[in-house]
């Protein structure tokens, strides 16, 4: 039954792609549900009920019809009937169950089967409640209202796990990435040079003298150069570039499908922008600046082990701090054109 749905609705993978876009309810946020009820005075009725009750309802008695308003608005709570044209409920809700959306969908089934073992094929195509037909008005509202406090604690749940992996990720001083989470996205980047054949360029950065900065100003003056330097390399970066807290005054940065002169270019660049930075205490300037080691992945030729790639850059980063620091230095493989 998959590929009837897929013939006569958006793919279910569009609602898939948005998975980093999870539709969060607020807690004054009215539920947003799917009526399926091929009646159309029950269609009609349901849909009064449950709009005198504040909710914002959608109805639809053609199935197919129904699962594209599903996709587009991220239905939370569907009502569905159980024989329907075309497309039974059964089948619906196992497609449902199937899909790997990014929201949970609260599934009332409505029916006029009320032998146990329908409702037991009801209950284990993945229907959350299950109604016979005729019903109370008071029982349907009852049942609507115990999916909306479920899919409300959910809706926190899922909060709360972003937020944690988040934090997981995240460097609490800089708001970069942490030294998991930049190890780990360079790796996949490591691995999508291999497959597009592109390089990928790796900046090691190390911030000259940073413990004098410490033992001179204190570690309060020292995590703010810590910081400014963070802003810093986000804000002379693109977009998709990677950066993050490598350990201390140590910063990574990786920078997909770039070779080696555009490298030298933007190390150049931050590096520059950093001894800009107007970092003061008591009206006195405190000097930052930082030394780089540039490393270049080249697709067709370079190393695939992603600690030796780091070594060469580190390697890089020390010959640069051994010159006087405050410079840029290419590892002993890695030429820039001119």
């Amino acid at each position: 039954m998959t590929s009837a749905i897929c013939a006569s609705c958006p793919r279910l993978d569009r609602a898939i792609d948005s998975k980093n876009q999870t539709s969060l309810l607020p807690e004054a946020e009215s539920m947003k549900i799917l009526v399926i009820e091929d009646d159309p005075t029950q269609c009609l009725l349901l849909k009064r009920q449950l709009e005198r009750a504040s909710h914002q309802v959608f109805a639809e008695q053609d199935p197919y019809a129904a699962m594209e308003i599903m996709w587009r608005e991220q239905i939370q709570l569907l009502i569905t009937d159980w024989e329907m044209p075309g497309l039974n409920g059964l089948d619906l809700i196992r497609q449902i169950r199937e899909a790997d959306l990014p929201f949970y969908v609260y599934i009332i089934m409505i029916t006029g089967k009320h032998e146990r073992h329908d409702v037991v094929d009801g209950l284990d195509a993945g229907a959350d409640d299950y109604l016979v037909k005729p019903f109370d008005l008071r029982e349907f509202l009852a049942r609507v209202a115990v999916g909306e406090r479920i899919i409300r604690l959910e809706t926190r749940l899922r909060q709360a796990n972003q937020e944690m992996e988040r934090l997981i990720n995240i460097d609490y001083l800089t708001g970069l990435l942490n030294r998991r989470a930049i190890y780990a996205t360079a790796q996949n980047e490591l691995e999508r040079s291999r497959r597009t054949n592109q390089p990928v360029s790796i900046l090691f950065l190390d911030l000259d003298d940073f413990k004098k900065i410490n033992d001179q100003y204190g570690h309060l003056v020292g995590d703010e150069a810590l910081k400014a330097v963070a802003k810093t390399l986000q804000a002379n970066v693109r977009p998709y570039d990677l950066c993050g807290r490598w350990a201390g005054d140590e910063f990574i940065i990786i920078l997909p499908g770039v070779n080696a002169q555009d490298a030298g270019v933007i190390a150049e660049r931050i590096r520059n922008c950093i001894a800009q930075i107007p970092l003061s205490v008591e009206g006195k300037m405190v000097p930052v600046s930082a030394s780089v080691g540039v490393h270049v992945v080249d697709a067709r030729t370079g190393a695939d082990d992603l600690n030796k790639i780091l070594a060469l850059a580190d390697q890089a980063l020390y010959r640069a701090k051994d010159k006087g620091g405050e410079q840029i230095e290419f590892s002993k493989i890695e030429e820039v054109v001119s």
